[in-house]
């Protein structure tokens, strides 16, 4: 008998026991609802600026340099999206029907006539091009980025008058070329190709507007691309103690010419 009322307190202590974890389980009636989590979204990359660009190509150079090897770093490159910007015409623009020059702007100011030029300066008849093109390649179209120490699109700043009466002084050119293009072998679709031809619009400008005093900005956007030897910047030491000239392979998908200031696009391409 004694074991059954032990029996029957132990459940009976079991149930209460359970009912009142139950209830502690139970929310407040008051309980606000338990937040709702949106989804995250993924994350769109940006496509890589002047400034990172060129932080890319000096890894390159500096492995070049040093004889490493950075294959792996060449290869997360490949693929990446960029919109870059190259400064052209900071002096003022020249008077009359314009010029031949790759870069150029020409304004004559009786017509109000605004002539803009980015003609390809990079192709493969430069032999440091073809060096680093390789036998593959049948053609190399692109640019050379203007001042490649600038890590911002923009016009230098004016060089300080020389103290005292001491005359200017001389600076040797830096020897640093960084180039940006597209690089073609006999596989390649021939359509969208500009073979040599320039980048150019004519505008007519409003009475009253002048043309920009500080340049116009070529922009070129599009992919990187790697090339058969596995790289997309390809650097050429021409001595342990210059700078290599280094080129970045890539396709251009949209190209456009717009004022600095206002980013308004003056003209644009697309292939």
């Amino acid at each position: 008998m004694q074991k059954l009322l032990k029996t029957a307190l132990a459940a009976a202590t079991l149930f209460v026991v359970g009912c009142q974890q139950g209830e502690e389980r139970q929310p407040p009636a008051d309980a606000p609802e338990p937040e709702a989590h949106a989804p995250r979204l993924p994350t769109v990359e940006q496509p890589m600026d002047r400034a990172s660009l060129l932080q890319a190509v000096a890894a390159a150079a500096s492995a070049a340099g040093l004889g490493r090897d950075d294959g792996a770093a060449q290869r997360k490159l490949d693929g990446k999206t960029f919109e870059v910007r190259i400064r052209f015409a900071c002096e003022m623009p020249t008077q009359g029907a314009g010029t031949a020059a790759p870069f150029g702007v020409s304004f004559e100011d009786e017509r109000r006539t605004l002539r803009v030029r980015a003609a390809p300066d990079l192709t493969i008849k430069d032999p440091a091009v073809a060096q680093v093109a390789g036998e593959s390649v049948e053609g190399v179209e692109g640019f050379w980025m203007r001042r490649p120490w600038l890590l911002s699109d923009g016009c230098p700043a004016a060089a300080p008058e020389p103290a005292g009466n001491a005359g200017p002084v001389a600076v040797p050119p830096s020897g640093q070329r960084v180039g940006l293009a597209e690089f073609y072998v006999s596989t390649d679709s021939r359509i969208g190709r500009r073979k040599g031809r320039p980048f150019e619009a004519t505008l007519t400008l409003p009475a009253g507007e002048q043309p920009s005093r500080q340049g116009y900005n070529l922009v070129l956007s599009g992919r990187l691309r790697q090339l058969g030897s596995g790289r997309v910047v390809s650097c050429r030491i021409a001595d342990r103690d210059v700078p290599p000239e280094c080129i970045v392979s890539a396709e251009f998908d949209h190209v456009w010419i717009e004022h600095p200031q206002t980013h308004a696009i003056i003209a644009e391409w697309t292939s």
